[in-house]
């Protein structure tokens, strides 16, 4: 059986690992593959056997009968039952696939089923080409539009593959179906599909479609007579594609390149139709190449046509009225170079919409000769606005080749890229706050190194003396803020960091004040009284912000709380802290195996709250990874350590998630805390508040976000900080039933995951901790808050019984 060629590519990668997720490559497939290694005719009665056969037993059965070129002589009768299976299904599959994603009707399917059969010798392409939905978005290449039956998909990967080995067949009809199928297609997409036929060469992903199996793949191609116009333009498609994957495939792509490159006049013609079927994004790279390795002048006429093309197309989807042609014409004369930019700037602002839909003019701009490229990039930034000049960046970066510009990687050149913006005469301050907008840096605090390269370009330009500052009065707060902490500390931008300081947004100036403070105290002497003023108006202003009013609109319902400051110190036993060893007098027994102190309070040594008790020591244990719990109230507290048990067992990390690293002290701010603006006490008052305040959900979002990110901190008391989906303790009326909804209206208590909630009888926030608020101290799973309550009744009369925990994460 040595003769037997089903190599282990084909099992692991054509039926199973097709780039779209085929799954066709099934149990009995497996099996029948297996089969067929050892005993041919073994094969065949398994295949007869499965009675509801999918479209990758087509597949199989092709690839069997094009790769196994013994096995008419060694197993007539298996070769005979696959050739008649694959005869009577395959036109069938291709039928039905067409009427359902093609848009061809009943009679339509008939003329094609008719040519695919042998019925009519008759080609019915140019009949039903026409017929073919078209994919959405724009054309693939001037010569071939994009089909709808040729969006990806595994019903059309494996009857193209299927058709293809049907092609290459040994059985004569067999091989006739494939070739009438193999013709209908690639008139209709020719590149598409030999690219989907040439995954059966590939072992996994086309970084491994080496020189080998490329060659053997163009002589098949060859062999069941593809047209050469077509082979041509599918390896210059896959040779541009892949070209900077690995040297191998560089050569392919070298190799074809000569050919095309250095070609004789009988094959230019052919070639450059070939040439009309690639994508016109890489059509063009392919063209810049050949200017560059063999100076072909066709390619730079080429590729001065297709720039006016695809230049025209913009215009005409962008103009407000794409039928003026007297204005197309002047923008095609400005392009040409025979008018001068401002004869066309009054039609740029008046005449195009007034929000560009793509960045389409992008890939525009890197197609014809330095100068088109340069002009066309001058009328994209004459219309763009940041955002719009983000997404070009994003998508086409280029740098200046002889006469052509070269497409570079997305994360690079952004040197190369402001200095493009600079030659069509892109102002200054425009290209400093794309530089501040783009970055992805985030900067608190004034900074001398810069690691992100959009900071690192912004930098340079004040370095160089420019006044970055100067050009960015009127940008965002954002792009602001970002500039002066990137810049602010160098004395170029020092004049228009103070004018920063009479800006009226309250970030603006504490930002601008915060990096003054770091200046060189001779070079801020002569500002020092402007300095001054601002700090005073700062103080002033700070009291006018939207938090600020909101705070004061809800100190009413303010609350005492105690703030935690954390640091690694140890302390004594039966102090309150964080971690480490509990307070544990001689005979009490250890909580559960697994519990671990997260907190203990001792009532006698903090600062005294209302309503809260003034002795005695509460613990609270917690065992992560189950959401378990325990608490410990201890009304009398022993300090003396020979009364307090030592040999505590040891808890390892496999028993808990060690929230708490160590043993921290607890030091305590006292301070009046205002609620969160999901407290479910007071949703209506809270509520009426901000409707007063704002009428913009954006900007009471923003508010919000801002005033409960001051508030949150780890407390004793006051009010927890909730996520936006809500206070847990809060009751959903669409979730009561009508028993409940009329006790609740009696003022009685209804259950909850706490227990129980009513008005009478609320559940306060005991102790509240935050993952962002231990700093490297602790770690609550998933980024989380913790948060322990009680009644209130019951916290006055010191009643520690009946604690809940609750842990959010996100």
């Amino acid at each position: 059986m040595g003769n037997v060629n089903i190599p282990e590519r084909f099992i692991k990668a054509v039926l199973k690992n097709s780039d779209h997720g085929n799954e066709s490559y099934s149990e009995p497939l497996k099996n029948i593959l297996k089969i067929f290694m050892q005993d041919r005719a073994g094969c065949a009665e398994k295949f007869k056997d499965y009675k509801k056969k999918k479209s990758g037993f087509s597949l199989c059965v092709a690839y069997i009968l094009s790769e196994d070129k013994e096995l008419e002589k060694e197993c007539k009768e298996g070769f005979d039952y696959f050739c008649e299976y694959l005869g009577d299904t395959f036109v069938n599959e291709v039928a039905t696939d067409l009427k359902y994603d093609s848009g061809l009707e009943n009679e339509d399917i008939k003329i094609f089923k008719d040519y695919m059969s042998g019925v009519s010798d008759e080609n019915p392409f140019e009949q039903l080409e026409s017929k073919f939905k078209l994919a959405y978005g724009g054309r693939i290449s001037r010569k071939q539009k994009a089909y709808l039956y040729f969006e990806d998909s595994d019903k059309v990967h494996n009857i193209v593959q299927t058709g293809f080995l049907c092609a290459k067949c040994e059985n004569v009809a067999i091989a006739e179906m494939g070739m009438r199928f193999m013709e209908f297609f690639t008139k209709l997409a020719p590149l598409k599909i030999l690219s989907i036929a040439s995954k059966l060469y590939r072992v996994k992903d086309s970084c491994k479609f080496l020189k080998g199996r490329f060659d053997k793949f163009i002589d098949d191609l060859n062999g069941i007579k593809v047209p050469k116009t077509y082979i041509t333009g599918w390896e210059l498609l896959y040779g541009q594609s892949h070209c900077r994957c690995n040297e191998k495939r560089k050569a392919i792509y070298e190799d074809i390149l000569k050919r095309v490159g250095e070609g004789n006049m009988e094959d230019d013609a052919e070639n450059y139709e070939a040439l009309e079927y690639v994508d016109i994004r890489k059509q063009m790279a392919i063209h810049r190449n050949l200017v560059e390795k063999y100076n072909r002048e066709e390619s730079v006429k080429v590729m001065d046509e297709m720039f006016m093309d695809e230049y025209i197309r913009f215009i005409r989807v962008n103009m407000i009225d794409s039928k003026d042609q007297q204005n197309i014409d002047k923008m095609v004369s400005y392009m040409k170079g025979e008018l001068d930019f401002k004869e066309i700037e009054e039609d740029i602002n008046n005449k195009f919409k007034s929000s560009l839909e793509n960045c389409e003019i992008g890939y525009i701009c890197g197609v014809g000769s330095k100068e088109y490229a340069l002009r066309g990039l001058k009328v994209f930034t004459a219309l763009c606005d940041i955002n719009m000049l983000k997404d070009f960046y994003t998508e086409f970066k280029y740098d200046i080749k002889p006469g052509v510009f070269e497409r570079r990687k997305p994360d690079r050149d952004i040197y190369e890229f402001t200095e493009r913006l600079e030659t069509v005469g892109v102002s200054e301050s425009v290209i400093y706050e794309f530089l501040c907008s783009y970055t992805r840096e985030e900067l608190d605090k004034p900074s001398k190194q810069p690691d992100d390269e959009f900071a690192q370009r912004l930098y340079r330009y004040a370095k160089e003396g420019k006044d970055v500052l100067g050009n960015l009065l009127s940008a965002d707060d954002r792009e602001k803020i970002f500039a002066i902490y990137q810049t602010g500390l160098l004395s170029s931008q020092l004049n228009s960091l103070v004018k920063m300081l009479e800006d009226s947004s309250v970030d603006v100036v504490k930002s601008a004040l915060d990096t003054i403070k770091w200046a060189d105290h001779e070079e801020i002497l002569p500002f020092k009284e402007k300095i001054d003023e601002a700090e005073e108006k700062l103080k002033e202003m700070n009291k006018n912000t939207p938090v600020e009013i909101f705070k004061r609109r809800l100190k009413k319902y303010s609350k005492e709380a105690l703030q935690l400051q954390l640091s690694k110190e140890a302390v004594s036993r039966w102090s309150t802290k964080l971690g480490g060893k509990p307070y544990l007098p001689l005979g009490e027994e250890h909580p559960e195996e697994g519990m671990y102190l997260l907190a203990q309070i001792n009532f006698e040594e903090i600062p005294k709250m209302q309503g809260y008790p003034e002795k005695g020591l509460l613990q609270f244990y917690i065992k992560e990874e189950t959401c378990g719990y325990t608490t410990r109230y201890f009304s009398e507290i022993i300090r003396d350590e020979s009364k307090l048990q030592e040999g505590l067992p040891e808890i390892s990390d496999d028993d808990c998630w060690p929230v708490i690293y160590s043993e921290l002290k607890v030091t305590y701010k006292k301070i009046d805390d205002t609620p969160s603006v999901e407290d479910y006490l007071l949703d209506e008052e809270i509520e009426d508040i901000l409707s007063e305040m704002f009428t913009d959900h954006h900007e009471k979002f923003e508010m919000t976000s801002q005033y409960e990110q001051e508030r949150i901190s780890n407390k004793i008391g006051g009010y927890p900080f909730f996520p936006d989906w809500g206070d847990p303790r809060k009751i959903d009326p669409d979730l009561l039933c009508p028993d409940d909804t009329e006790r609740l209206e009696r003022g009685e208590i209804i259950l909850n995951e706490y227990g129980e909630v009513s008005f009478e009888n609320e559940w306060v926030c005991l102790l509240s901790l935050y993952n962002e608020e231990l700093e490297g101290l602790g770690d609550i799973q998933e980024d989380g808050n913790i948060y322990f309550f009680i009644r209130k009744a019951d916290l006055e009369k010191g009643d520690f019984s009946d604690i809940k925990y609750h842990r959010f994460t996100y």
